[in-house]
């Protein structure tokens, strides 16, 4: 935990069954940026990820538009300058797709949220603080849910992600492609701008 922080591990054996129930039905549309070379629908038990579960389960990342599923895949890199370079963005697509079956997930960013000891800080905490994120998962996951409803660190206003309980690795079962969508026209979509460093011509030389 770094210092100031307002964010604690939960307790021990800690019940969260009171969280606010949120509810991701079959046939809702989501969506998700992957990496080009990887299968969308992979649960990581990695750590890497915001509420991962240990393996040999993980968690499968979504997003309720496509806006919030870029800015979470580009996440610092687009912070300050509004743009991305032509090779970032061919790292990555966006997956359009329907899911499968029904999910209940534990609402970490309702307000009553508070009263178990849950902060904004759960969905905003830097990669560092991720042992503690992922402490509160699994305990929200042995309460009985099957996923984390929260608001994206990287895209303001009200909850717009899902994190998704399941065994760790690939699930092409869980959802109904529906598009693929190439990540510069998903970048522009998202009001990101693509651009590359300036061509040679148009740089004026100094002798």
């Amino acid at each position: 935990m770094t210092d100031g922080s307002a964010l604690l591990p939960p307790a021990a054996d800690q019940d969260l069954r009171a969280l606010a129930v949120a509810v991701l039905r079959a046939g809702t549309t989501v969506y998700r940026a992957h990496s080009v070379s990887n299968d969308p629908w992979w649960f990581s038990g990695t750590g890497l990820g915001r509420f991962d579960l240990p393996e040999p389960m993980g968690t499968l990342y979504v997003a309720d538009n496509l806006e919030t599923a870029v800015r979470e895949r580009l996440r610092e890199r687009v912070v300050a300058a509004g743009v991305v370079s032509p090779a970032l963005a061919a790292t990555f697509s966006v997956a359009k797709a329907t899911m499968n079956s029904t999910w209940r997930c534990g609402h970490v960013s309702a307000r009553s949220a508070a009263r178990v000891g849950i902060t904004r800080e759960l969905c905003a905490c830097p990669p560092s603080m991720y042992p503690v994120s992922q402490a509160w998962a699994v305990a929200i996951c042995e309460s009985g849910f099957s996923g984390i409803r929260y608001g994206a660190r990287f895209m303001p206003g009200k909850a717009n992600a899902w994190a998704l309980f399941g065994t760790a690795g690939v699930s092409p079962s869980v959802a109904n492609a529906v598009a693929e969508i190439d990540a510069a026209a998903a970048c522009v979509k998202a009001g990101i701008a693509i651009q590359g460093p300036p061509e040679l011509r148009s740089l004026d030389v100094i002798a």
